[in-house]
């Protein structure tokens, strides 16, 4: 499944109060039984939330390298007390504003979600993702 389809899918089960899902496609073959869906879908999230590939001739790329060690090799405990110390807070009106100022394009990152596809992000899920992301962000790992 590309993440076009999944995310046309998001948006349909976003507008109907049910919908029967009782199939999922992928490349022309359709997969009934709850079994093949899940594995289906696990299949497309894992391959979607691989780690990216990192290009070590841009500094960009061997910074995040180079935290990304650090935090690996750092003590859970002494993360979680640096990150429970930041002020670093979103709010809802930030996560709103800052979807809402996105250009509406169809190029995506190596996540392979597009600007297009989280401004159809139906507002009422904004506390969610302001909630996920201080929970991301005061975790830290």
């Amino acid at each position: 499944m590309n993440p076009t389809t999944f995310w046309h899918t998001v948006k349909k089960l976003n507008k109907k109060k049910s919908v029967e899902f009782s199939a999922i496609t992928e490349k022309n073959v359709v997969h009934r039984s709850l079994e093949d869906i899940a594995t289906n879908l696990t299949k497309h999230f894992t391959e979607r939330h691989d780690e990216p590939l990192l290009d070590m001739t841009k500094t960009l790329d061997k910074e995040a390298r180079e935290l990304w060690q650090l935090y690996s090799s750092g003590d859970k405990d002494d993360i979680k007390l640096i990150s429970n110390r930041s002020d670093l807070r979103f709010s809802e009106q930030d996560i709103t504003d800052t979807i809402r100022s996105l250009k509406s394009k169809n190029s995506s990152g190596f996540d392979q979600v597009s600007n297009k596809m989280i401004k159809e992000i139906p507002e009422q899920f904004h506390v969610i993702l302001t909630h996920a992301y201080n929970q991301l962000f005061s975790a830290a790992h």
